[in-house]
């Protein structure tokens, strides 16, 4: 724990083993004993759901995060919250992958002298599946039923020009397949 200062509130009825941290599901199975739970923020558990090894979730003075019921964060994965992170049900994150809402400094674009934001909101909808070693990144929006291929990179709006039931992968991610 480094730190808990925020909170953690409940919305749903409260059971024996509804939230499990470091419950292996996957293949890896040596820990590195790299977990970090920081909550300086508010954290909502919408339900049941778990965490593989050497996880790390964090939640800023000013972060949110929201996880969905029945949902499983992969081993050796990150999610940082500055602003808001919101996660749907049914949620798997494969392992090594992350969820950043920030990329923690304002950017100057010279050109038109604009100072641009360092954090946006994430929200990643009910069934949704991530592969392993992707990135998360502020603005990203995914539609219900999406598939993520391994090793992408998401940093937009996918609502706008893609259908639910569809794989997106790539850096930056987009349309692989829809109808599936």
């Amino acid at each position: 724990f480094n730190g808990l200062k925020g909170k953690i509130i409940i919305t749903a009825p409260i059971s024996k083993g509804m939230v499990k941290f470091g419950y292996n599901l996957e293949s890896i199975k040596k820990e590195i004993g790299i977990s970090e739970l920081k909550i300086d923020g508010v954290f909502f558990i919408n339900g049941s759901f778990c965490t593989g090894i050497d996880y790390a979730l964090i939640i800023q003075r000013e972060g949110i995060l929201e996880i969905g019921e029945n949902s499983y964060l992969g081993s050796r994965t990150r999610i940082v919250s500055t602003k808001r992170v919101i996660i749907g049900r049914f949620f798997r994150f494969g392992f090594e992958s992350q969820i950043l809402d920030s990329t923690f400094h304002f950017m100057h674009d010279y050109e038109s002298n604009e100072i641009r934001r360092f954090n946006g909101e994430v929200i990643i909808n009910d069934f949704c599946w991530v592969g392993n070693r992707t990135t998360i990144m502020k603005n990203t929006i995914t539609p219900r039923y999406t598939t993520v291929a391994s090793n992408s990179l998401l940093n937009r709006d996918y609502t706008k020009d893609v259908p639910e039931k569809s794989i997106i992968g790539g850096v930056p991610a987009k349309l692989i397949r829809d109808k599936i």
